[in-house]
């Protein structure tokens, strides 16, 4: 199938400009707030028995699902299946965000008592702390202290304690510059989250500034994509030989069967001065309308990474947000790549190819991301493919993969940034909080495929820059693997310091690392105990740029 470059573009520009469109149309009401967690990280709610973290959806109360915090703060290790608590944290703020956040509670229906009754305490300057009914404390232009907790009527194990400090007369924390707004939250299961305009797990991608990384973070972040580039990259080398060999060994086998079955027919050698006719992919006979389920069920395989996933409104947007980021992350890449090869190699002939077997890619890496509970949740996007007419070189299909995979990190990167800018944006509007999953999609497909993409397997884009330079691919998959490491995974901040998702990664890298092996070593005996027979020569194959 095929689809013009020029087509592409626009389609995807008109996309974009109707999004940005519909954001600046109603991004006049939304109040801009500061998520900055390293502002917590020197408090004791980072200290020894506690961990940062970002709470999904599902355990954020309905009324805070608009209002971004600075840091969340749980004990270390918490298990949430019988009740959870934790804490949530407004840092260097002032009086006005303690009464939003108040009233957004109020708004919900959130009271301990009467609104006309004192059941809020409040210092409101003059040493003393008294209690004032919740409109009372609502006018009020300023206050030195306040606390105040309320239950949620449809929840009745679930109640939320607000405390605020003005930093002077009150401190919560000495380490938490400025006034201070603590609201711990306690529940026994979680809300529901499904509503159109309901947060779903991708709004759990850290924005940059939180996830800039400190000196050590940096060295971690270095040292881990080098070591993991060497350990995955022999492993990798050896399981690419067994599974050569034994695919070989396979196309042999029936190639064989295949010319003993023709009757009257018997296989005549080409003379050894006669190249082999150039081989060729055919093109596939489906129609070309196609691609498009094919990105829907991508998007709809990969919207189960958010555990709130189900028949619902939250579900349903979504399923269109991984569409529309799959579809212009893939379309816009693939044009820019089709381009460069062309250049290349004016003859190749490329034309977009969509491949359902990496509908299980897909499916396994939600399998992944669900099983080792990570957030925002890996998805590997969707491999779609250019295929050429004519043979690319080594050199040239190599140059056109790394242009590929460049690509990819730039993409993630304008995502990452414009998701930044974004995410701090408190509003419970459709149009925004759809954009920002779109960017957060776009962020993740960007760089959560490269440790997979860039292995050096022949079929992946790995193998094709390892057969051609190994430097190249060590530069290219250390490159990657740091982009996966600062963007998705929570990075040691010390060396005696192991977070969760990170050692996950390395438990799952080194499991790969040594079932490639393992599997080499049993080859290996059992092609000592029976050789395997001469295989005919295959030739080289019609090159597939894999997009991501």
């Amino acid at each position: 199938m095929a689809i013009g470059a020029g087509g592409v573009v626009r389609g995807a520009l008109v996309a974009l400009g109707v999004a940005i469109v519909a954001v600046a149309g109603i991004g006049g009401t939304a109040a801009s707030a500061r998520a900055d967690a390293s502002a917590c990280a020197d408090s004791s709610f980072a200290g020894p028995g506690r961990e940062l973290f970002v709470a999904d959806p599902g355990h954020v109360p309905p009324p805070m699902r608009g209002i971004v915090p600075d840091c969340q703060s749980r004990i270390a290790g918490q298990p949430w299946d019988e009740g959870f608590s934790y804490t949530t944290l407004f840092v260097d703020t002032d009086f006005a965000q303690a009464q939003r956040v108040l009233r957004a509670f109020t708004d919900a229906g959130w009271l301990t008592g009467p609104v006309d009754q004192p059941i809020v305490t409040v210092d409101v300057g003059d040493g003393s702390l008294v209690a004032l009914s919740l409109a009372q404390a609502l006018a009020l232009p300023s206050a030195d202290a306040m606390r105040y907790r309320a239950g949620d009527p449809a929840h009745p194990d679930a109640f939320v304690e607000l405390s605020y400090a003005d930093g002077a007369r009150y401190v919560l924390d000495p380490a938490l510059a400025g006034a201070v707004l603590q609201v711990d939250v306690y529940g026994a299961r979680p809300w529901s989250a499904d509503g159109v305009d309901d947060p779903s797990v991708l709004s759990t991608l850290r924005t940059i500034p939180q996830a800039l990384p400190t000196p050590t973070q940096t060295a971690v972040i270095a040292g881990s994509a080098i070591v993991l580039t060497l350990v995955l990259g022999w492993p990798s080398a050896l399981l690419n030989s067994v599974v050569g060999a034994r695919y070989q060994r396979l196309v042999h086998f029936l190639t064989t069967r295949r010319r003993r079955r023709a009757p009257g027919q018997e296989a005549a050698a080409a003379p050894a001065t006669e190249p082999a006719p150039p081989r060729t992919i055919r093109r596939s006979g489906l129609p070309g309308w196609l691609i498009w389920p094919g990105f829907a069920l991508a998007a709809i395989i990969g919207a189960f990474v958010d555990p709130d996933f189900g028949w619902n409104a939250m579900s349903l947007r979504v399923v269109i947000t991984l569409f529309c980021s799959f579809l212009v992350f893939n379309l816009v890449t693939w044009a820019i790549v089709r381009a460069v090869a062309r250049r290349l190699q004016p003859d190749s002939a490329p034309y977009l190819r969509f491949r359902w077997g990496s509908l299980v890619i897909v499916a396994l890496a939600v399998l992944v991301a669900r099983l080792l509970e990570l957030e925002p949740g890996v998805i590997f996007g969707l491999v779609a493919g250019i295929a050429y007419a004519a043979t690319l070189t080594a050199a040239r299909s190599a140059v056109v993969t790394l242009v590929g995979s460049a690509i990819s990190v730039a993409f993630g990167a304008i995502g990452w940034i414009g998701y930044s800018l974004l995410a701090p944006v408190e509003t419970d509007q459709f149009a925004i909080v759809f954009l920002v999953e779109f960017l957060a999609g776009m962020t993740i497909k960007g760089v959560s495929s490269l440790p997979l993409a860039l292995l050096p397997i022949a079929g992946l884009d790995g193998g094709r820059i390892f057969g051609w330079r190994r430097l190249v691919w060590g530069a290219a998959y250390a490159v990657g693997l740091a982009a996966f490491m600062l963007v998705l995974l929570t990075i040691p901040k010390s060396w005696g310091e192991i977070p969760g998702d990170f050692l996950r990664w390395l438990l799952l890298f080194g499991a790969y690392a040594l079932l490639a092996i393992v599997v080499w070593i049993v080859h290996l005996v059992a092609v000592k105990r029976r050789p395997l027979p001469p295989e005919a020569e295959q030739g080289d194959q019609p090159d597939a740029i894999t997009l991501d």
